[in-house]
């Protein structure tokens, strides 16, 4: 019996095919889940801070970088927005 990943050559070797899914589809998957999770640690830092008072000083660097990258977006929609 032929192992289902399998197929067979016109010359009777054996070719790995491949798995379910593009490396595409599986690249914008991972993308969307770092969002996700990154997204679920800005909301959450003031939750995790206080069961872990350890990360405050972490999460709360990372939460005003991101405050800083959303006001620089801000920024640059309101600019691109007055221009139209």
């Amino acid at each position: 019996m032929s192992d289902s990943h399998d197929l067979s050559a016109r010359d009777g070797s054996k070719v790995a095919a491949q798995p379910n899914g593009s490396s595409f589809g599986r690249g914008v998957r991972m993308a969307i889940l770092l969002a996700l999770v990154a997204t679920a640690i800005y909301l959450f830092a003031p939750r995790i801070a206080d069961t872990v008072p350890a990360m405050a000083g972490p999460l709360a660097a990372y939460v005003a970088a991101v405050d800083s990258l959303r006001a620089m977006l801000n920024d640059q929609v309101a600019g691109l927005l007055s221009q139209l």
